[in-house]
C-alpha cells in the first residue's frame, strides 16, 4: 500500500512539473500578439451599403518660409503670403459606403481661411484613412505593425493593466521610412485594437498619428477619431499641420442651399469646438473679410498682386487642376510650366524635361471621354516626344472604349532607301552622298491610329483598328537629289486578342496581327507581322511583388524596298515616366536601332520588387529607400544572339535610380545609369 501510494505521489509530482513546463511555453504576450493579427479575420465585412458623415479640420502653420516653398506642390497659396502665417480649413461630408474598402465621399459644407480656396498640403490627407489591418497603413505605404505578414519587420513589448487591457509598444528592427513606431492599447481578450499612437516619416513629412478605433462588428476595424501631427521641412522652410478627423458623425442639420464659407452653417454643424488658437485665426480671417469688403474701393491697385502673382505664379510653378461643369462631371490637371523637377535622365536620351495635360469628362457612371497630352524633349538628341490620346468609353463596365492617337518617335534608320540613294548618287557624281548628308539615314516618324476596345467577358478582349505611319526624311534634299522617295507611308488594319486565363488578377496574353497593304489609303509600304506577349505582376507579401513578361514577334512578309520595322511590344519608350510607369519590362542599355533592324525577336524580362531588400539596410541612409528592385532581361533577335542586361534599381523621396550592365553575344558591352526625379511626384 505504502509502495503504490508513493508511485501515485511520484507521478502526482511528474504531471505537475511537465504541466507546468507546457503551460510556460503559452507565453501570454505571444498569444495576445497573435489575437491582435487575427482580429480582423473574426469579424463579418459583409455589410449592406449604408451612409455616414464626417467632419475634418485643419491648422496650418508656416513656421519658415522662403523661396524654395514656392515650387512645393499645394503650397504656393500660403508660401508668398507676407501678411499671415496661420490658416484653418474646416470640411463636414456625407459618405456612402458599397463596402468597407469602397465609397463615394462628397463634401456638403467646406470653410477654409486660405486665399482661393486651395487644398494645402495635400499629401497628408491620406493619413486620416489609415487601415491598420491591412499590410500597408497609408495607400501602398508605411507597414503595418498590426498585420501578422510584417511581423519580421518590428519588436515588441507587451505590458499587461488591470482594466483587461495591455499596452503594446512596437518599433523597426531597422530604420526605415516605411516603417513606424509607437505604442497600442489592445483588448486582452478579442485582440482587438483600441486605441494606438503611429510616428514615423514619409515623403518629407514627419507625423505622428493616433486614433481611437470602433467598437464593434465592422466598424472597430476602422477610427472613429484620427488626430494628425505633421511636420513638413524643405530647404530650409517649415510647416506645421494638426487635423484631425471624426467618422461615424449624424446627418448634419444644414440649409439645402448652404454655400461653402457659411461661417453660421459651419458654426451650426461643428461637433466639436475650435481650439482658442483656431478660434483666433477664424476671427482674424472675419476681420480681415470686413477689411476687404471696405477697402473694394481700391480693389484696383491690387491687380498685380491678384492676377499676376496669385494667378499666373501659381499657374506657373504648381499643378493647374480643378472641375467643371454643372455638377463638376469634368476635370482638368496641367503640370506646372516651370516646374524643374519634372527631368530624367538616362545613357541614350540624356536629360529630358516632361510635360503632362490631362483633361476628363464624365457623361454618366458608364461613359466618360478624356484626352491626355504627354510630351518630352530630350537635350542630347534635340528632339521632341510627344503622344495625345483621345478616348471615348461608352461602357465602362466591360472597358468598351474609341481611342484616337497621335504621335512622334525616335527618328527611325532605313537601310535600303540609303544605300539606294549612294548607289544612285556614287554612278553620277563618284562620291558619297552621305559624307554631304550626315542624317539622311534618319526619318522621322509621325503616326496616327484609331482602335476599338471591348471586354467580351473577364477572361476575353478584343481590340481592333487601324494605324498610319508618315515616315520623312530628315535630309530630304538628299533623296530629292536622286529622285527618291522622301517620305515612306504606311496604312495597316489591326487586331489585338487578349486572354486572362485567371482574371485581371493573374497573366495577360496578347495575340497582335498587323498587315499594312500597298496603295491602301495611300500607301507606299506593305508589310504583315504578328506578335505575342505574355505580361504578369504576382503579388507577394508586404509589398513585394514579381513582375514576369515574355515575348517574341516578326514580320513575316516586308516590301522590298522599305526597312521600317516597328513593333508593338518590343519597343522604346521615348517619354519615360516614373518609377511606376516604366521602370520594369524593358530594356534600359539597349541601343534603339536594335529595336527596328530585325525581322523577329525573343525577350523575356523578369523584375522583383521589395522594401528593405538591400540597400535599406545600410545605417542612416538606409532610412531613405523606399524600394528596391533586382533586374534581368534577356533578347534574342538580328545580330544579338543572345542580349542580357542585369541591374538594380530603388528609389527615395527625391529620386530613382538604376545601375545596369548588359552582355552582346557573350562579351561585355556597357554599364549605364537612369535616372528620375520623384520629389513631389505624388503630391
Amino acid at each position: 500500500m505504502k509502495a503504490q501510494l508513493n508511485y501515485i505521489l511520484s507521478t502526482l509530482v511528474m504531471l505537475f512539473f511537465v504541466t507546468g513546463s507546457v503551460q510556460s511555453q503559452n507565453r501570454p504576450d505571444l498569444d495576445l500578439l497573435d489575437r491582435m493579427y487575427n482580429y480582423s479575420s473574426t469579424v463579418d465585412t459583409t455589410s449592406h451599403e449604408f451612409e455616414s458623415y464626417t467632419y475634418t479640420k485643419s491648422t496650418f502653420n508656416v513656421k519658415k518660409r522662403n523661396i524654395a516653398l514656392l515650387a512645393v506642390p499645394t503650397m504656393y497659396a500660403i508660401a508668398h503670403r507676407v501678411d499671415r502665417r496661420q490658416y484653418l480649413s474646416e470640411t463636414f461630408s456625407r459618405v456612402h459606403f458599397y463596402r468597407l474598402d469602397s465609397y463615394d465621399s462628397k463634401p456638403i459644407l467646406h470653410l477654409s481661411t486660405i486665399p482661393h480656396q486651395h487644398g494645402t498640403l495635400t499629401r497628408i490627407l491620406p493619413y486620416l484613412k489609415p487601415k491598420i489591418y491591412d499590410e500597408t497603413i497609408v495607400g501602398n505605404n508605411l507597414l503595418s505593425p498590426f498585420c501578422k505578414t510584417n511581423r519580421k519587420y518590428y519588436k515588441y513589448s507587451v505590458k499587461f493593466l488591470l482594466n483587461g487591457t495591455a499596452n503594446i509598444t512596437y518599433s523597426p528592427v531597422n530604420d526605415n521610412t516605411q516603417l513606424v513606431k509607437g505604442q497600442a492599447i489592445v483588448d486582452y481578450e478579442s485582440g482587438r485594437v483600441i486605441s494606438t499612437i503611429l510616428d514615423g516619416e514619409f515623403d518629407m513629412v514627419h507625423f505622428s498619428l493616433g486614433m481611437n478605433m470602433g467598437d464593434e462588428g465592422l466598424m472597430s476595424l476602422v477610427p472613429t477619431d484620427v488626430r494628425l501631427n505633421s511636420r513638413f521641412n524643405f530647404l530650409g522652410s517649415r510647416t506645421e499641420a494638426n487635423l484631425r478627423t471624426l467618422y461615424g458623425l449624424g446627418k448634419p442639420n444644414i440649409d439645402s442651399i448652404a454655400k461653402n464659407n457659411d461661417i453660421q452653417q459651419m458654426a451650426n454643424v461643428r461637433p466639436v469646438p475650435l481650439t482658442i488658437q483656431e478660434q483666433f485665426i477664424l476671427d482674424d480671417h472675419i476681420e480681415r473679410l470686413k477689411d476687404e469688403e471696405v477697402d473694394s474701393v481700391n480693389r484696383k491697385n491690387r491687380w498685380v498682386k491678384d492676377v499676376l502673382w496669385d494667378r499666373i505664379g501659381d499657374n506657373l510653378l504648381n499643378r493647374i487642376k480643378g472641375t467643371f461643369g454643372m455638377q463638376n462631371q469634368g476635370y482638368l490637371r496641367i503640370n506646372p510650366l516651370l516646374n524643374p523637377l519634372y527631368m530624367g535622365y538616362d545613357n541614350h536620351r540624356g536629360f529630358i524635361y516632361k510635360f503632362d495635360i490631362r483633361l476628363n469628362y464624365e457623361f454618366t457612371r458608364n461613359s466618360e471621354i478624356n484626352a491626355r497630352f504627354n510630351s518630352g524633349y530630350s537635350f542630347k538628341r534635340k528632339q521632341l516626344y510627344y503622344k495625345l490620346p483621345v478616348t471615348y468609353y461608352y461602357n465602362k463596365k466591360r472597358n468598351g472604349y474609341i481611342q484616337a492617337e497621335m504621335g512622334n518617335g525616335n527618328w527611325i534608320k532605313n537601310g535600303n532607301a540609303l544605300k539606294a540613294a549612294e548607289e544612285a548618287y556614287i554612278v553620277e557624281h563618284g562620291d558619297s552622298l552621305s559624307i554631304k548628308y550626315p542624317k539622311m539615314i534618319y526619318f522621322k516618324d509621325k503616326y496616327f491610329r484609331i482602335t476599338n476596345n471591348y471586354d467580351i467577358s473577364k477572361n476575353w478582349s478584343i481590340l481592333f483598328g487601324v494605324i498610319f505611319h508618315c515616315r520623312n526624311a530628315v535630309e530630304k534634299y538628299a533623296y530629292q537629289l536622286v529622285g527618291l522617295p522622301d517620305h515612306y507611308t504606311s496604312s495597316a488594319p489591326n487586331i489585338q486578342l487578349q486572354w486572362r486565363p485567371t482574371g485581371w488578377n493573374g497573366m495577360f496574353l496578347t495575340l497582335d496581327y498587323e498587315r499594312s497593304f500597298e496603295n491602301f489609303l495611300g500607301a507606299n509600304i506593305a508589310y504583315e507581322r504578328i506578335e505575342l506577349d505574355a505580361q504578369q505582376i504576382k503579388r507577394l507579401s508586404r509589398l513585394q511583388a514579381l513582375k514576369i513578361r515574355a515575348g517574341a514577334g516578326g514580320y513575316t512578309y516586308k516590301h522590298g524596298s522599305s526597312y521600317f520595322l516597328d513593333y508593338s511590344n518590343f519597343r522604346e519608350n521615348y517619354i519615360p515616366g516614373g518609377w511606376n510607369d516604366d521602370w520594369s519590362g524593358g530594356f534600359e542599355l539597349l541601343n534603339s536601332d536594335y529595336y527596328n533592324n530585325s525581322k523577329y525577336y525573343v525577350r523575356g524580362n523578369l523584375t522583383y520588387e521589395a522594401p528593405l531588400l538591400l540597400a535599406a539596410h545600410i545605417p542612416w541612409i538606409g532610412h531613405f529607400f523606399e524600394m528596391e528592385r533586382l533586374y534581368s532581361s534577356a533578347l534574342w533577335a538580328k545580330d544579338i544572339h543572345p542580349y542580357i542586361e542585369l541591374g538594380y534599381g530603388f528609389t527615395t523621396r527625391l529620386l530613382s535610380a538604376g545601375v545596369f550592365v548588359n552582355n552582346k553575344n557573350g562579351k561585355f558591352e556597357s554599364f549605364g545609369v537612369k535616372m528620375g526625379l520623384e520629389l513631389f511626384r505624388h503630391w
